[in-house]
């Protein structure tokens, strides 16, 4: 146990309203995050360098000063499968820089530093680069290899670069939050929430959740996040925030019937307030002001005395009325 053991963890990423980050377990290989002077090869290096402080606000960044081409670590235990490299990088006089990850072939993608864009992939790699202000890009790659990843490094270097925060993942198919490392290998356990539906009429009822996904890549990873129970032992209905090819699931079960509700967005800038409504004879799904399906079969009946989880994802706001909605009020309560 430690101090931040069942302490909440806050996201106020574009918003000053926090969401509460719910995430999956996941290890940190790289056995020193920040001492980027230990156990890499290639490029000089200079520690903790004054010339900028990193993306935690300190000066314990490193500076690369691109005296090779390549600064390589690594990876302290090695799998394969999906497996997922992010390094912090900052542009010193070097635009675009390469983040790759070896297992006997390399996987690139090249970040262009200036402008916060992926200029090139190779290998069959995928990235993502995400802003962290003060000139910090959190650039991320994933590959799903056939042998064992022993390496990951940046590369291409000609010039000068700032890093901080390494971070390599298996199982993953995303980068989740950064997970320092001080000599060995570091797990963050799974983030789970746990809550009751504040509903007494399980004839009328709607139930309003605004989330953002905590996967921000081309694909979805099929899991779902959020099961209401039924009163059948099953469970009623399970939210999924990123099914597969960029869309929210929503998935209703009833005695030898289901349905499956999707709507399709952009994972990586938008935030979803979806809403499902039940009047007794329909239930509609909306999300980010409009309706999406209407289904009229008949479902199990939501649990209303049981508990439930909530894990991967960031979840903004929840809220459960003892009625249906009417159109123009849905549509009202998820516009964005």
């Amino acid at each position: 146990g430690g101090i931040t053991d069942n302490v909440p963890r806050l996201d106020y990423t574009d918003s000053s309203c926090p969401s509460l980050k719910l995430e999956p377990q996941r290890t940190n290989l790289i056995t020193s995050s920040e001492a980027l002077s230990i156990g890499t090869s290639g490029s000089t290096t200079e520690q903790n360098t004054a010339d900028t402080t990193s993306p935690e606000g300190y000066y314990n960044a490193t500076k690369i000063l691109g005296s090779t081409s390549y600064l390589a670590k690594g990876v302290g235990s090695a799998f394969s499968g999906n497996n997922t490299t992010s390094v912090f990088l900052k542009y010193g006089n070097d635009s675009e820089v390469g983040v790759y990850m070896y297992d006997g072939a390399y996987y690139r993608v090249i970040f262009d530093l200036t402008d916060g864009t992926i200029s090139s992939t190779f290998g069959g790699a995928t990235g993502t680069i995400t802003d962290y202000g003060n000139g910090w890009y959190r650039c991320t790659i994933y590959k799903s290899t056939a042998a064992n990843v022993v390496e990951v490094g940046v590369d291409g270097l000609a010039g000068i670069v700032y890093t901080y925060g390494w971070q390599h993942e298996y199982n993953a198919s995303y980068a989740t939050s950064y997970i320092p490392t001080y000599g060995t290998s570091v797990t963050r356990n799974e983030d789970t929430a746990t809550s009751n539906l504040q509903i007494t009429n399980t004839n009328n009822f709607s139930i309003y959740i605004e989330f953002d996904s905590i996967n921000k890549t081309d694909e979805g990873d099929g899991a779902s996040s959020i099961t209401f129970p039924s009163t059948t032992g099953g469970y009623w209905g399970r939210l999924y925030p990123y099914y597969t090819n960029e869309a929210v699931r929503w998935l209703l079960r009833g005695d030898g019937v289901s349905i499956n509700i999707y709507h399709y967005y952009n994972p990586a800038s938008t935030k979803i307030k979806t809403l499902i409504t039940y009047d007794g004879s329909d239930y509609k799904v909306y999300a980010n002001g409009s309706l999406k399906y209407t289904w009229s079969e008949t479902a199990y009946t939501m649990s209303t005395g049981q508990s439930f989880n909530i894990t991967r994802i960031a979840i903004e706001g929840m809220l459960t009325f003892n009625q249906a909605l009417s159109n123009e009020e849905a549509i009202a309560l998820t516009t964005t």
